[in-house]
């Protein structure tokens, strides 16, 4: 018998922090294959079937091209709905994934600052868009990418609880939502750490102006630019030797998925 060959085995003993918006990178992804061209190709599949039949039945032979026309109408009905949806559905996710892009790259020049920045870090059925953890504190950052008017001012209302615009409530609430996504990261770093980190969440609206009525909210609501002035008028939290150790055991939990 010959020697067996010697196992293969990939180089990366572990994985790769993300990158900003990479899930919504891969549903995008997972968006075209499922949504638009899967049923592009079962069009095709059908226009083919159509054609063959109408040669046939061009060339009086016997089948009719009847039955596979009208299976390619319902089928051409069908597939222009799937990928109409396709389509309005990527459209939401580029457009969060830009958004996500533009603050992931503004927020890494807080390193110069000391800060540790991680991106798109996938927790139980949700994910955190990015994660400072800086001397004053650790912040879990929620980006919204909404569209605005080309006239007139674009701005936000926060009053310590909710975000409106244009006087209603956004349908989908950022503050809870990046409070339960901060209450996820603190219990993560307790259990790891068993230190008690201050955690913060943070909603960062990308080209909007936003107007608080607070003066010290739990949850901050900002433009990105305003969030490095922000850290500036913090308080120190934690020590350095803490913002390293946070920062290794987030990363020990990213590199164990």
């Amino acid at each position: 018998m010959g020697k067996l060959k010697d196992a293969k085995v990939s180089p990366i003993k572990a994985n790769p922090w993300n990158v900003p918006g990479q899930s919504l990178y891969e549903r995008l992804i997972n968006v075209v294959m499922d949504r638009l061209l899967f049923p592009l190709s079962v069009l095709m599949m059908l226009f083919g079937v159509f054609v063959t039949d109408l040669v046939y039945w061009w060339s009086s032979s016997v089948p009719n091209p009847i039955f596979s026309g009208i299976l390619l109408l319902v089928g051409l009905v069908i597939c222009l709905l799937f990928m109409l949806k396709a389509i309005r559905t990527a459209d939401v996710i580029k457009k969060g994934l830009r958004g996500e892009r533009a603050v992931g790259q503004f927020l890494e020049g807080l390193r110069t600052e000391g800060a540790q920045v991680f991106h798109d870090i996938q927790a139980e059925n949700f994910n955190l868009d990015h994660v400072v953890i800086h001397e004053s504190g650790i912040y879990v950052i929620e980006t919204k990418t909404m569209s605005k008017n080309t006239k007139g001012r674009s701005e936000l209302h926060y009053d310590g609880s909710q975000v409106t615009a244009f006087g209603k409530p956004l349908s989908r609430d950022p503050v809870e939502q990046v409070k339960a996504a901060s209450y996820w990261l603190k219990e993560l770093l307790k259990e790891s750490t068993g230190k008690d980190l201050p955690v913060r969440g943070v909603v960062l609206f990308p080209g909007w102006y936003v107007q608080s009525r607070v003066n010290r909210p739990s949850v901050w609501v900002l433009n990105p630019k305003a969030f490095p002035t922000y850290l500036k008028n913090e308080a120190t939290k934690i020590r350095t030797e803490e913002v390293f150790m946070a920062s290794f055991h987030l990363s020990k939990y990213i590199r164990s998925l």
